[in-house]
């Protein structure tokens, strides 16, 4: 229900902000005589359930905003910095900069777009939305298992999604200049495995046993 409270421990959270892959939570137990709690909420396991760390509680409610806001601030810096050294500028992508009803095809070893609306806002852009399907059931289209597992192209981070999370295959003109290299590195170290294992089945066909020939002789039959 929309209006329902949650509660840590009795306290009531008030203001909760997610930032980089966790929640910065400030709540409040009035009757507690520490009533202001602030903590850390991730959801980092296989279940999906809820753990908080780095709790703090204290009785002076400016004080304990004040490293509210402190946690937020070190959050945005190191968003900030990420994206300085990434140099890549925010763009989002959407299904208009996909291959018409590509919704619709097999996303094995094509290049996809993650739905903004999956990620995180400051993640959101174009660096994490741009990805190589590798594999999954979900990436043929009607299939029963709905699981896409992919690759990053900007820094090969591997994913699983599930296929309604993608919006499409991207359009060849909207593919950057950095993600045609990030593709063509991820692709060549296949090409060459390739290569060389034409070359190693060759060899073991060079090293295999001929059969013997039964010799005739030519001297002909004994008088």
């Amino acid at each position: 229900m929309a209006d329902e409270k949650r509660i840590i421990d009795g306290y009531e959270v008030t203001h909760a902000i997610q930032l980089s892959g966790s929640e910065v939570i400030f709540a409040v137990h009035p009757t507690e005589a520490a009533p202001y709690m602030v903590c850390d909420a991730t959801r980092n396991n296989a279940f999906g359930i809820e753990e908080y760390t780095n709790a703090l509680a204290g009785d002076d409610p400016v004080e304990m905003l004040r490293l509210f806001t402190d946690r937020i601030s070190e959050r945005m810096a190191s968003i900030e910095k990420e994206r300085t050294e990434r140099g890549i500028p925010f763009e989002t992508l959407s299904a208009k900069d996909c291959i018409p009803k590509s919704a619709d095809m097999d996303y094995t070893d094509k290049v996809v777009v993650i739905n903004a609306n999956r990620l995180a806002p400051e993640y959101a852009s174009i660096d994490y939305q741009i990805v190589l399907c590798t594999h999954g059931n979900g990436a043929r289209p009607h299939a029963i298992g709905r699981s896409v597992f992919c690759e990053t192209l900007y820094d090969g981070a591997k994913s699983r999604w599930d296929r309604t999370a993608i919006a499409g295959i991207i359009l060849p003109e909207r593919m950057p200049e950095w993600a045609h290299e990030k593709l063509a590195a991820i692709q060549k170290p296949a090409e060459q495995e390739s290569v060389i294992d034409k070359i190693r089945q060759s060899k073991e066909k060079d090293t295999e046993p001929k059969p013997k020939t039964k010799k005739h002789d030519k001297s002909g039959p004994e008088l």
